[in-house]
């Protein structure tokens, strides 16, 4: 059996900005998602999905590569199942051999999801995944693809299963582990640049918080992006302030600078809020306007983390003591702080 596992990010500075070839930063997470690979008998696949409560369903490859369940398959488990199917067509699409042998495979992103709130945490399960199982095929086939082309595959991958509206941030925080300063190839996903691992700054006071809502990246990219459409000239402004000041943390964090840091980690926040004004995209939810109210009130920074529309945010204080504090009176207004850390590898495979 092979077991693949890739780690969730979080991003710290350049939401939005990223996709327009600014630079961003961008921490591996340790939430895991889990891919086990292992032979199967005969020419049968199958996959089991428990994070969706789907157990094992038997598929078949044709031979132009399309994976083919049961025509009498639940149209529900076919829905969750979907993603998966793009993904291992998109491998095999790309993969120039013959016809692989059968696998069974088990796909687990639990660490993703709260059960205890009923919600999708915004840690980007979805990259995770693609990740962990193109590294698991990789694998077990013994493909000894190099990093650079196993990296690139996998970004193009999720890209197209975002309508190529995404940056690949996430699948470079997957495939690398760590702190990523990411800056992306908007050309051709294929020509991207392996992702680049900066030194962390474990002193850093920050804490995650859960805003108590999901949302959809795509959806919120999606909307930011008419303004484009409707008037480049304003959407090229907010952008150049985003980058601006998405550079100006990124050079504070490097110099471990505190005050530098605080001050344009804030100045990006505002203009983010500027970005979903002008767009008309809820950026900025009730939740992220009063934890920024919270945060101010107590000596501490906070942004929402990604997209925005919910999902998580992050707090950042001059010290442990402020962030305690405000921490504390964040719990205090019915928000939750979400014990993560950054993890120290990128994806990974053990065999068994």
């Amino acid at each position: 059996m092979i077991c693949a596992q890739a780690p969730g990010k979080m991003l710290l500075i350049g939401e939005y900005a990223v996709l327009e070839g600014g630079d961003a930063l961008v921490f591996a997470v340790d939430r895991l998602a889990q891919v086990s690979v292992s032979r199967a008998a005969g020419n049968e696949f199958s996959v089991a999905a428990s994070s969706l409560e789907v157990g094992a369903q038997p598929f078949v490859l044709t031979p132009h590569g399309e994976v083919r369940f049961d025509p009498n398959l639940n149209k529900y488990i076919c829905a969750k199942l979907s993603f998966f199917k793009n993904l291992f067509e998109f491998f095999i699409e790309h993969l120039n051999t013959k016809q692989p042998e059968a696998i069974r495979i088990e796909l687990q992103t639990d660490a993703f999801y709260s059960a205890e709130w009923q919600r999708k945490l915004g840690f980007g399960s979805s990259a995770a995944l693609t990740v962990a199982l193109f590294k698991a095929l990789e694998t077990v086939w013994h493909l000894k693809l190099n990093s650079e082309t196993l990296f690139r595959l996998a970004l193009a991958a999720h890209r197209k299963a975002q309508d190529n509206l995404g940056s690949g941030i996430d699948v470079a925080a997957s495939f690398s582990g760590r702190v990523v300063r990411y800056v992306m190839n908007s050309i051709n996903a294929q020509e991207q640049n392996l992702p680049q691992t900066v030194p962390p700054w474990p002193e850093l006071p920050m804490a995650v918080i859960w805003s108590g809502a999901s949302a959809s990246t795509k959806k919120l990219v999606a909307s930011v992006s008419t303004l484009k459409q409707t008037d480049a000239g304003l959407y090229r402004e907010l952008m150049n302030s985003l980058s601006h000041e998405s550079l100006a943390v990124i050079a504070a964090f490097s110099n471990k600078n505190m005050d530098d840091f605080l001050i344009h980690v804030a100045s990006f926040r505002d203009a983010l809020r500027n970005l979903g004004r002008h767009s008309g995209t809820p950026i900025f939810t009730e939740a992220h306007e009063r934890l920024v109210t919270i945060a101010d009130e107590n000596g501490c920074v906070y942004k929402p983390s990604g997209a925005g529309g919910g999902d998580i945010g992050l707090l950042f204080a001059e010290s442990q003591t402020q962030l305690l504090r405000g921490c504390s009176q964040i719990e205090g207004q019915g928000f939750r702080i979400i014990p993560v850390k950054m993890a120290e590898q990128g994806v990974r495979v053990t065999e068994y």
